[in-house]
């Protein structure tokens, strides 16, 4: 046992959650609720109209003395009445943000998670919600921890199995997003029982693994040495390396990428199998709980396996793949959310926010990355996908100057690049927040307004709209370019007759490849992709023998 959860072979974790989403069923019945339509592409309401989530990622950035991410502890229910009237006055339907919930009682029997408090919090958001108009994308977050760490599964099923029964009649709840941006990280109580099951299941024995990965079985201790060396590939900042009892200064470097080695392309599928055998117990839980609303995973723009995070993950060794097997969590989800923004990484660019206004290829190649990576999720999952973060920065600052125009154009061209293959837009953020870094603080629809009264960019009609002249001068906000035009988009990416499933050229990866390849050979393959001549395209991974070419066009 690993924690309250039996630890499966890899065969019997295959049957048990093919039972778990017979049992739980991803097609939601007839309901009063936004569901996926019959498209498989888009959502409609219950009237069968066209439901596109348009809106932004919510916070209250009026406490400069704290980061923003964690207003909850500073919960100002009028300040979510003004500014969820803002949202809804700009045009958004759809806000997404995070419910916090304090461990009250870590007992694995009885866990106690979400304070009274917590649901209150929780309570007046929907309702306001509803007031407003708008539906939430939910995703339930307890402070500290993760769902991959597998020590603390119990607490998340805990807090899951609360908030999902608890409001699953409330109209204002369009989803729950399960998690968010994943990277597999290994090392955790129980990861090594699983690695051990894994293994065994594959090859039978450990020391046919080892002649599969051409490892000397004579030596003592050889097993340890090999999970000593690959859990230790990565150092990842942050409170999660204590837990792992992981020491600083730890990279696996791109030079150490091996090309299609079974030792290393086993621990990627290794890794794919863990997050699925984690997270699939949250996402059956939620399923239980609550029949009526959608499920969602939010992924990382490196969740695609030929683009390596080569800066926060090992400067693009293989812990740069996010580690995240969607094909087999599709069968959970109703949808994937995913985060993409101006990549800071080649074949893109060399830096963040590099000026894409005036550099037309640097922007085909990032608009042509983020619906690649849209074709690479409808292609393997058939979910819709949804463009849950992105934007851009829009305003001042040392980022070669971008402003609120270039923030707009940003915003129109990824809808137009991505409404063959994704469907609905959030915005980071509502607000900008000028105590965070840079794009939080640029990347809002709004921003603090001038304190003039007489101001040619609407803020008095705004505050006198929303707050009928109680807000004071200080707290007004001035509608950004992106924030004036945001209702005109939202109404014609709902009229547009040009969202729907565009097919592409249909191609077939090596997964061998991808998933040990180095940098500069996955860069190849991905460029070429994106070239005139084979773009758009839908790539499909498959565990084809390793081979001169890993790309099979179909």
């Amino acid at each position: 046992m690993v924690g309250n959860f039996k630890v499966f072979a890899a065969g019997t974790l295959i049957g048990a959650l093919a039972l778990g989403a017979a049992v739980c069923g991803v097609a939601m019945a007839d309901s009063g609720f936004i569901r996926v339509a019959e498209d498989r592409f888009t959502f409609e309401t219950p009237t069968g109209d066209r439901f596109l989530p348009m809106g932004a990622y919510y916070l209250d950035e009026r406490h400069p003395e704290i980061d923003p991410l964690h207003w909850w502890g500073h919960f100002n229910e009028e300040h979510v009445e003004y500014d969820f009237a803002m949202a809804k006055w700009l045009g958004c339907n759809t806000l997404r943000l995070s419910f916090h919930f304090e461990v009250i009682d870590r007992n694995p029997e009885k866990p106690v998670v979400g304070s009274e408090e917590d649901f209150r919090k929780c309570s007046f958001l929907l309702d306001c919600a509803q007031r407003n108009g708008l539906k939430l994308y939910i995703g339930p977050k307890i402070d500290g921890s993760s769902p991959q760490v597998t020590q603390d599964l119990y607490l998340w099923n805990t807090a899951v199995k609360n908030a999902c029964s608890r409001y699953k009649n409330h109209p204002a709840v369009f989803c729950w997003e399960m998690d968010w941006e994943n990277i597999t990280l290994v090392g955790y109580e129980g990861d090594r029982e699983i690695w051990n099951n894994w293994v065994t299941e594959k090859y039978g024995s450990f020391d046919k693994a080892a002649r599969a990965w051409k490892v000397d079985a004579s030596k003592e201790g050889w097993q340890d040495a090999v999970w000593t060396e690959m859990r230790n590939l990565l150092h990842h900042t942050g409170a999660y390396d204590e837990k792992r009892q992981l020491k600083p200064g730890l990279w696996y470097l791109d030079i150490l990428n091996k090309t299609n080695d079974q030792k290393l392309y086993d621990w990627q599928l290794y890794r794919d199998h863990l997050y699925t055998w984690k997270i699939s117990q949250l996402l059956i839980t939620a399923r239980e709980a609550d029949p009526n609303h959608l499920i969602c995973i939010d992924l990382i723009c490196w969740s695609f396996p030929l683009l390596r995070n080569n800066i926060q993950a090992g400067y693009g060794g293989p812990y740069g793949y996010a580690g995240v097997d969607v094909k087999a969590i599709s069968e959970h989800v109703d949808f994937f959310g995913i985060h993409t923004y101006p990549m800071y990484m080649p074949p893109f660019s060399q830096q963040w926010y590099e000026n894409l206004s005036r550099d037309k290829k640097t922007r085909q190649n990032q608009l042509r990355y983020i619906a690649t990576l849209c074709r690479y999720l409808r292609e393997n999952t058939g979910k819709p996908i949804v463009h849950s973060e992105t934007g851009w920065h829009g305003g001042e600052g040392d980022y070669y100057n971008n402003g609120e125009q270039d923030q707009l154009d940003w915003a129109e061209d990824v809808m137009q690049e991505t409404k063959h293959c994704a469907v609905g837009w959030i915005n980071w953020t509502l607000k900008d927040v000028p105590t965070h870094e840079k794009l939080t603080a640029f990347g809002g629809l709004v921003t603090k307004g001038i304190k003039t009264k007489a101001d040619k960019d609407g803020i008095n009609p705004l505050s006198a709209y929303l707050y009928d002249g109680r807000l004071p001068k200080d707290e007004a906000y001035r509608p950004k370019l992106i924030g004036k035009s945001f209702k005109k988009l939202v109404e014609q990416m709902h009229a547009d007759p040009n969202l729907r499933p565009v097919d592409g050229k249909k191609v077939v990866v090596s997964k061998r490849f991808a998933y040990t390849a180095d940098l500069k050979s996955l860069d190849e393959v991905l460029v070429a992709f994106m070239g005139d001549e084979h773009y758009p395209c839908d790539i499909s991974l498959e565990d084809i023998p390793a081979r001169k070419d890993p790309v099979v066009w179909k």
